[in-house]
């Protein structure tokens, strides 16, 4: 079923949000000769200091990007609860991901994560916030699946070591060496190191 066009509201305010994120993207690449205060980026987006607080909690933050990771409706309904445990995770946790960070480039991302590794921080928050997300929605939608009614630990510490492993099966995907540097994961890539996973899985059961 395609999704409803967003309203109006939602519109302007994901226009403030990326208004707000590139200039402080732009100024924080363009160094010191360049006002990267929240005051300054506010101005350059065009909206006032306590238009910015209600997007963005830091300066970091606004420059990174980041925002609080959701569950997109198309990707949870596409989940095959006769599928294979690791690969819906896995493309559900990639979905998720890409929900935190909507705007702009992977490869402009990456430049200033590495003039500024602090900012790896927001990935990672990202990450623990989505694996959170997966691993509730998993546990309901694999609720019949063999594995979670034998597990000694309860379902949800099996769903999390499925998640665990599709952490593994995106950061290898996203490290192949013949990927172009800072280019966004797609869909292919994915699926080619789920099929290296099972393919090792396979010949060491």
């Amino acid at each position: 079923m395609p999704q409803p066009a967003p309203s109006l509201r939602e519109r302007r305010r994901a226009e403030t949000w990326a208004a707000l994120h590139d200039a402080a993207a732009e100024a924080a690449l363009a160094g010191a000769s360049t006002d990267c205060s929240v005051d300054a980026i506010a101005a350059a987006a065009g909206v006032s200091t306590r238009t910015f607080f209600n997007y963005f909690t830091s300066k970091d933050e606004a420059v990174f990007g980041f925002r609080s990771p959701h569950l997109p409706d198309e990707a949870l309904a596409a989940v095959d609860p006769a599928g294979d445990p690791v690969a819906e995770a896995s493309r559900l946790l990639l979905a998720t991901m890409r929900t935190a960070t909507p705007h702009g480039t992977a490869a402009r991302r990456r430049r200033l994560q590495q003039q500024n590794p602090s900012l790896g921080r927001y990935r990672m928050q990202a990450l623990a916030e989505a694996e959170d997300l997966v691993i509730e929605a998993l546990t309901t939608t694999f609720a019949d699946h063999p594995a979670l009614a034998q597990a000694a630990d309860g379902p949800q510490d099996t769903v999390r070591m499925w998640c665990t492993i599709a952490g593994a099966v995106l950061r290898h995907a996203a490290t192949a060496p013949d990927r172009t540097p800072g280019a966004a994961l797609t869909d292919a890539d994915l699926q080619s190191s789920l099929e290296l996973f099972h393919d090792l899985h396979g010949s060491t059961a």
